[in-house]
This record gives C-alpha cells, structure tokens and sequence, in this order.
C-alpha cells in the first residue's frame, strides 16, 4: 500500500505539460486530482518503493491530508508503467490512475463510489487523448511559427539579392567599389541589422589586413580604428570562412584601450567579417558590428540564437553580398579595360585617316568633342553620350576608301570627284558594321551629311527622318571645317560661323540643334581654342652596333651577325 505524508520531501515542480493533463483531468472529472510523486524505484516496478502525495501539484490542493484514503501502491505503479487510465476499486470506492509523463514518476488519481469507477477510467481516458491532441497542436503551431520565421527571413534574403542586382545590372551605380558600397550596404543592413556595417577598403594591395573605412552605415558607428583593429585580428581566419564573434553583453569593452592585448575591441560586443576578393586579388573587407535588436521579437526558442546576436545566417547573406560584388566590380574591370582597347582602336582608325591628309589632323576629335558637349545640351547621357562621341571620332573613316587626290585638292571639285568623297559615309558603314558593340554608332557615321531640306547624301533624308546623332553631328562637323585652317583658305571666325549655322537652320541643319549649339557656344570656343594635337608617336632607329638588325635580302629575312 502506499503512505501518504504531509510533509513529503523537496520535489520538483510539475512540468508545463503535465500539468496541462492535470488540469484537464480537473475539468474533465469534475472532482479533486491527486498527484503523487515516487523516487527511481518506481519506475522499475518495485512495490516497496515510498509514493508521496505532491499536495502542490494537487488539484484543488488538499486541507485534511486526513481524509485521504490509501492508494494501493499497485495501483499506482500499474499506471506509472501503462499507456492507459487504470482502474481499481477498494471497497466501496474506486479510484483511476494515469501517469503524467512517460517516466512515471508523477501519478493523477481521482476516486468515485463504486459505480463511477468506470466513467472516470472513461473521462480519464477522454481527457488524456484531448490533452494529447492540444499538445500536437501547440507543437505544430510551434514548428509553423519555426517555418514562417524561417520562410520570412529567406524571403528578406531573396529581396534583398534580387534588388542588389537590380541595382549593380540597371546602371545607377557608378563603377568603383566604394560606389557600389555605396548603393549596395543600406539593403543589405535591412536584414543583417547591424548598428554599424562598412566596406573597407585597401590603401596598399599588397597588404591585405590593413584596411580603411570607405563606406560606413548604421544607427551607431564604430570608430575607424575599431574596424581596422577588426580586419588586422580576424581577416587572416575570415579568408577561410566568414568569422562570427559575440561577446558577452553584459561584459562590454567600451573600456578597453586601442592597444589591449585581450580579444576585447572597443565598442565592439558582436562582429562578422567576410572579405571581398576576385579569385586570388583582394579587393577589401566587408565589416558588421553589434546587432540592431529586433523590433518585432519572437519569443525565445531553444533553437533562436539571441536577437543582439549575430549567427550562421547573417554571416551567409554578406559572404554572398561580398562575392557578388566582388564579381562586378571584376567584370566592371574587365569592361573598362574592353572599353580603352575600343577607344585605342578609334584612335588608330582616326589616326590612318588623318595621315592620308595632314591639313584635316585633329579634325575627327575636335568634332567629337563638339559633338560630346552639343550632345550634353540636347539631353544625352551616359552610354549614349558614349556613343555618339565614338562615332564623331569615327565619322569620316571611310575616306580611307578616298584617293588622296581628291581628298588634297585644293579647287572645286568635280562632278566625279564630288560623287566619290560622297561615297565616304557608305564607305565608313561598311567597314564598321561588323565590328560588335560599335552598332550604336553606325547612323551618326552613316548620315552626317543628310541636310534638314532633303537635299544631303547618302540618303537624301528629310527633317526628323534623319537620325538625331547624324543631325548633331551635321552642326558640329559643320563648325569645326568653317573655323578650321586650310592650305588655301584660313578658318573664319567662331562669329561668322556662328552666323551662317543660324542662317542655315531649317535649310541645311535642324534648328533645334543649331539653337542648342548656340545656347552652349561658350564652352565649344573654349574646347576649341584648348584643344592640342596628339603628338604622333615615332620609332627611333635602332642604334646599338651590338643589336640585331632585321634585314630583307630578295624576299628572305636573315639576322645579321653583331659587328666585332
């Protein structure tokens, strides 16, 4: 039998689950619940084991321990070791046991006359199962919650990835690492939530861990001297994974000294650092420092790290960020290196053209640089300012097709010869229209001598029909040849070329151009009276008796042997 004591020895508390069972075994029976507790024994099956009456964890508690009848240890150990509600009865008076928990070291028991014994077994049972139940819910409305955290916060990544290269691929960032810092850090400090998140940069390539501050966000900036500290102390482990640390809060180095020798940073409680490199080049650092707290917290789980710390996931999103930018910063690299080779091969192409007619040198770039501002005037920008300023430079490129005769000659022109030079425009597209990417500058090459009145070549196009580079690259090419000097004439005045560009809008060029050249006349007599020869570039002959000279002897080249 068991023994029941008023004064039972320190027991734990019930669980929140069990008693979540007691309480529905309150309701679900109407009458008082009973809870004892038995030591290790029990659980083993040995009837000799004490069982105590937990009058805590009893529903209602007891006032008369007096009253209470023994409960048969039998019983009590037969429901610490069943799955079921169990049922005995003691004269007159039944009593139905269920353990609360899958040790069976604490026992409900609720007693009846000898009649209720079964409906209680019955209502035990119903109450169990219910209970069993609400605990799968609650479980499974903590794995929900655990999955639209999880859903959310991949969400927010996805967000946030998608806008950053939205934002690297629409061409509203510049194109330079601390640009796209720049635009890059604010998004993505939505979701990592840091106080203070940089991008440091590197003064001397060679030396990878002493970075500078060069883009600096955040509710709560760390000091720079803080950050390098960061970068010097913890690249070399970040360049073999993003490094995480967070410190105890309640142990802050704000007190700490720039030179401590502790792992302590100041103003640092919590850090992540990834770096930034393309393939074996490092380009920077990417620095977050002390967590935001969250405004919307969710209670704390055994699974959540803390909200003031930082975890595997923030540390994924920036190592991310860095590679992508990294990326584009190297494909930008990339790019402008493309772009000066395509601007060198202009320049070749300008200079071929120039050589065949010393007295027109310079006259490709001055009307490039016209065009450039002109354009500017008008609304271009960008790419398209870009490119209508390759294809001034690269406007007359087909009169390398030109014989030299006609393009030197000084009188008028005949109608053959004038049909020739005619020629140059289709001549220019037809050398240029296979080159990729110079497709945008095709129709200013094409017809820069189409006149507003129809009555210009090759095409004899009218009015809007023209293409607008061609129309404003029509005033400028214009401007440069009237204030240009020529072996029979000398340039006229900015004034009087001024003058006869007005007269001739509307018949020979687009008033709309003219007007603008006009309203920026100041800057292209200044581009003008600035503007400098290249100087071309010559070989010095080879001097050094000691070298080898190349020499072509009846079609075969041989090396001569060096002079004793």
């Amino acid at each position: 039998m068991t023994q029941t004591t008023a004064q039972a020895p320190a027991l734990r508390r019930l669980s929140k689950d069990e008693k979540g069972l007691v309480e529905h075994l309150t309701e679900a029976t109407g009458g008082p619940i009973e809870v004892f507790c038995a030591d290790d024994a029990a659980i083993d099956g040995n009837d000799r084991c004490t069982w105590f009456l937990d009058d805590q964890a009893a529903e209602p508690a007891p006032t008369d321990y007096h009253d209470l009848a023994v409960v048969p240890t039998s019983l009590l150990i037969q429901a610490a070791e069943s799955d079921h509600a169990c049922l005995d009865v003691v004269g007159d008076e039944s009593m139905v046991a269920m353990r609360l928990n899958r040790q069976g070291d604490r026992v409900a028991v609720a007693r009846g006359t000898q009649e209720e014994g079964e409906l209680l077994r019955r209502l035990f049972a119903t109450a169990a199962a219910l209970h069993r139940s609400g605990d799968s819910a609650r479980n499974l409305s903590t794995e929900n919650e655990l999955f639209a955290a999880q859903l959310s916060s991949d969400l927010e990544e996805l967000s946030f990835l998608r806008s950053m290269v939205e934002s690297l691929t629409s061409g509203r960032s510049n194109d330079n690492l601390t640009s796209l810092a720049h635009a890059t850090l604010p998004v993505l400090n939505t979701t990592v939530r840091a106080c203070c998140m940089a991008f440091m940069n590197l003064p001397d390539p060679s030396d990878p861990y002493r970075a500078d501050a060069g883009v600096v966000i955040g509710s709560t900036p760390v000091n720079s001297a803080s950050l390098s500290i960061a970068v010097q102390r913890y690249g070399p482990a970040a360049l073999r994974g993003p490094v995480v640390k967070n410190w105890d809060t309640t142990n802050l180095p704000n007190a700490a000294t720039l030179w401590d020798s502790s792992e302590l940073i100041p103003g640092v409680r919590s850090l992540v650092i990834v770096p930034l490199n393309s393939g074996e080049r490092m380009l920077g650092w990417l620095v977050a420092v002390n967590r935001e707290p969250s405004l919307d917290p969710i209670p704390q789980k055994s699974w959540q790290l803390a909200s003031e710390e930082f975890g595997s996931g923030e540390a994924t999103l920036m190592a991310t960020t860095a590679s992508i930018l990294a990326t584009h910063a190297a494909n930008l690299e990339l790019v402008r290196e493309k772009e000066r080779l395509m601007v060198s091969m202009v320049r070749s192409l300008v200079s071929a053209i120039e050589s065949k007619d010393q007295y027109t040198r310079g006259h490709s770039e001055r009307v490039a640089l016209f065009t450039r501002r002109l354009a500017h005037q008008i609304g271009y920008d960008g790419k398209a300012l870009e490119n209508i300023y390759l294809s001034a430079l690269l406007h007359d490129v087909g009169k390398i097709g030109v014989s030299d005769a006609v393009l030197q000659k000084e009188g008028k022109l005949t109608e053959e010869e004038y049909a020739e030079i005619a020629r140059h425009p289709n001549e220019g597209w037809a050398i240029l229209c296979d080159i990729e990417h110079l497709e945008g500058i095709l129709p200013g090459v094409l017809h820069h001598h189409e006149r507003w009145d129809g009555r210009g070549y090759p095409d004899g196009l009218h009015g809007l029909e023209i293409p607008l580079d061609g129309r404003i690259m029509a005033v400028a090419d214009a401007y440069d040849a009237m204030t240009s000097d020529r072996p029979y004439r000398a340039g006229m005045p900015s004034e009087k070329a001024e003058a006869i560009l007005l007269e001739g809008a509307g018949k020979q060029w687009d008033p709309s151009c003219v007007e603008a050249f006009i309203g920026c006349i100041g800057d292209i007599r200044r581009i003008k009276s600035e503007y400098r020869l290249r100087d071309r570039k010559c070989r010095a002959p080879l001097r050094n008796q000691n070298e080898k000279l190349v020499h072509e002897v009846t079609g075969a080249m041989c090396l001569l042997p060096p002079r004793d």
